[in-house]
């Protein structure tokens, strides 16, 4: 399951407001991945994931603030 369906499931299960939590703390939480696997200086490969689903879910964060706010 990719991570748009996993978000369109957590609206429809757990409403918009707790999905926006999840997608911050989703994005917290690669983040501090993120910097371990750099700090540990894995290779690029091995960080790579954590990168882009640290920007994915940041970037649902972001879109569903906006539109929340409308």
């Amino acid at each position: 399951m990719y991570n748009k369906e996993v978000l369109e499931e957590l609206i429809s299960k757990f409403g918009i407001e707790n999905t926006i939590l999840f997608c911050k703390m989703k994005a917290v939480k690669n983040a501090i991945l993120y910097e371990d696997c750099v700090r540990n200086q894995e290779s690029t490969a091995d960080c790579i994931e954590f990168d882009f689903e640290r920007d994915w879910w940041q970037n649902k964060y972001e879109e569903l603030n906006k539109t929340k706010a409308l």
